[in-house]
Parts: structure tokens; C-alpha cells; sequence
């Protein structure tokens, strides 16, 4: 059921992927202008998509797909106890991915403000010290 639902939210949050619009999507530049600079800041907005876009909404999904496993072993006393290990199971999953993921994300960033590559005033301009003109 985990495969199938997985691979249902991907097909249906694939297309925010090829958001190639004019320096709104995820891609920095129209086809024949892109120089190198740009793959940085393509990484970069590909990144904050997912944490800032992806996770925030399938976090929620998922915790309500915990607490339907959970209120199906209470439905079903024959296989209860087998459901319920498999919504802490997915709790457990969430918990640990989401704070995984951020912490990660905020360790990354500590690392590059210690070696002075980003300052937190101007922490989101911090890829045009690379020049794309």
C-alpha cells in the first residue's frame, strides 16, 4: 500500500517539476541563455521547492495516513496489534525523515555562514556572488 501511494503523490507532484517559466519556475534561464552560474541556483530552487514545497504538504498526508492505520486496528481487533506497529512505524518514519531532512538543511547552511559564504542578511541573494550576466 506504501509503494502505490508513494508512487501516486510522485506522479501527481512530478509535474511542479518542469515549472520552466521566466525566472518564476524552477529553471533561472530560457533555453540557449543558460551558462553554468545557472545550474547552482537551479540546485538551489530545487531544493527549497522540495523542502518548502513538497515536504510541507506531504507531511500532513502522511500523518493522516498514520492515524487511518490506527483507526483501522481499532475497527479490526483480530489484526490490531500488527496495525498499530505499522502506524507508529509510519509516525516513527515521519518524525525522524522530517527532522533528518530540516536539520541537515540548517546544518548546511550553519557550515556555510561559518566559512562566510553566506551572510543571514542577505542569505537570499546568496548564489548571485556568481555572476550570470
Amino acid at each position: 500500500m506504501m509503494k502505490k501511494l508513494s508512487l501516486f503523490l510522485f506522479i501527481l507532484f512530478t509535474p511542479f517539476l518542469a515549472l520552466a517559466e521566466e525566472s518564476e519556475g524552477l529553471v533561472p534561464c530560457k533555453i540557449g541563455e543558460c551558462e553554468i552560474c545557472h545550474l547552482f541556483v537551479l540546485l538551489n530552487n530545487v531544493i527549497d521547492f522540495f523542502l518548502f514545497t513538497i515536504i510541507p504538504i506531504l507531511v500532513p498526508f502522511m500523518i493522516i495516513l498514520g492515524g487511518v492505520v490506527l483507526v483501522v486496528a481499532y475497527a479490526n481487533p483480530s489484526k490490531g496489534a500488527e496495525y498499530i506497529s505499522k502506524a507508529r512505524n509510519i509516525f516513527k518514519t515521519i518524525i525522524i525523515g522530517t527532522v533528518l531532512v530540516y536539520s541537515a538543511w540548517i546544518l548546511v547552511n550553519v557550515f556555510f555562514q561559518v566559512l562566510g559564504h553566506v551572510e543571514w542578511k542577505d542569505y537570499e541573494n546568496r548564489w548571485e556572488i556568481i555572476d550570470c550576466d
